[in-house]
């Protein structure tokens, strides 16, 4: 009877242990008991992947931490009150940017005013005839990282010693332009050229005849003519190769005439009454009737050197002698 009580007994525990173990399978839906690996290894594709959907699930069933609020206010050091979030927050939750509140009665730090430097700046052009000086540099106060930016302090761009303090940016321009003095002389030589160009043999040598016999004892045109053309390609070469680009090229074009870069408008508004483009047009007149009255005086005195010596007149002018 004792023995068949403990066969009863084990018998009642090993019944109890297998539904113990069913009961905790049923109620644990993540606990497949390896029951998906051999469909893993059995599938061509390798299958679900059974971590990515248990994890899922787990996820989902897990309970969701709640939400940390947002700062909303600006107190007690800390927005929202609470302090920043401790060294043991959860790496899962999304991080939040806790900003430190100014201390009462304190506003937002001012901008500080810039440092403001000397600088040189601008381009520097002389005559390449003459070498007179046409446009030159500027000073002006500009901010410090203004100037270490676009100047220079280095013994370069104009700068003379390095390293001083005097930051500089020029520009060196002396082969490029004329004055104008130097481009007035250039016109008047060339209006000269070209009036010797228009005279004949008879004025321009200041001879009382010339033919075109080829016998004759008188002097020959076509022999004159030569000879002027000879002299007047000298002269273009002696006098005129300084305005030229390329000295060297008696064709070669001549130095531009220089005109400096106009002032900003100024933004103080015109006075009543001014008329800018009127303004304009009388200066316009006024050098052109200057030019009208250089142009009379330089033609009278043109009048009595060549051309009164080339008629007779015995003009006070140049001789023969000296256009030989």
């Amino acid at each position: 009877m004792r023995r068949f009580s403990l066969l009863f007994v084990g018998l009642f525990a090993i019944l109890a242990w297998a539904f113990a173990s069913v009961t905790l399978a049923q109620l644990n839906p993540f606990d497949t008991g390896g029951a998906e690996r051999p469909l893993l290894d059995a599938s061509p594709t390798g299958g679900l992947d059974a971590s990515t959907y248990i994890g899922g699930a787990r996820a989902v069933a897990a309970p969701v931490p709640a939400a940390r609020p947002g700062p909303s206010n600006f107190v007690d050091g800390w927005a929202g009150g609470a302090g920043p979030p401790g060294a043991g927050a959860a790496p899962s939750e999304a991080p939040t940017q806790w900003v430190a509140a100014p201390a009462p009665g304190t506003g937002p730090t001012p901008t500080p005013t810039p440092v403001m430097v000397m600088v040189i700046g601008g381009q520097r052009v002389r005559c390449a005839v003459c070498g007179t000086l046409l446009e030159d540099v500027r000073r002006a106060q500009v901010p410090e990282i203004v100037a270490k930016t676009q100047f220079y302090d280095d013994g370069t761009h104009g700068d003379i010693e390095a390293g001083d303090g005097e930051y500089t940016n020029i520009t060196e321009r002396s082969d490029e332009f004329l004055g104008s003095e130097c481009n007035a002389l250039k016109e008047r030589l060339l209006s000269l050229l070209r009036y010797c160009e228009e005279a004949d043999s008879l004025q321009f040598f200041r001879l009382y005849a010339t033919t075109t016999e080829p016998i004759s004892q008188i002097t020959k045109s076509r022999y004159e003519e030569q000879e002027r053309d000879a002299k007047l390609k000298e002269w273009n070469e002696r006098f005129l190769r300084m305005f030229r680009k390329n000295p060297d090229d008696p064709t070669s074009g001549f130095y531009p005439l220089y005109v400096p870069i106009p002032p900003e408008t100024p933004g103080a508004p015109m006075p009543p009454g001014f008329n800018p483009i009127l303004a304009e047009q009388l200066r316009l007149e006024e050098e052109r009737q200057q030019q009208q009255a250089a142009t009379d005086r330089f033609s009278g005195a043109r009048g009595g050197g060549v051309t009164g010596a080339a008629a007779g007149g015995g003009g006070g002018g140049a001789t023969s002698s000296y256009f030989r």
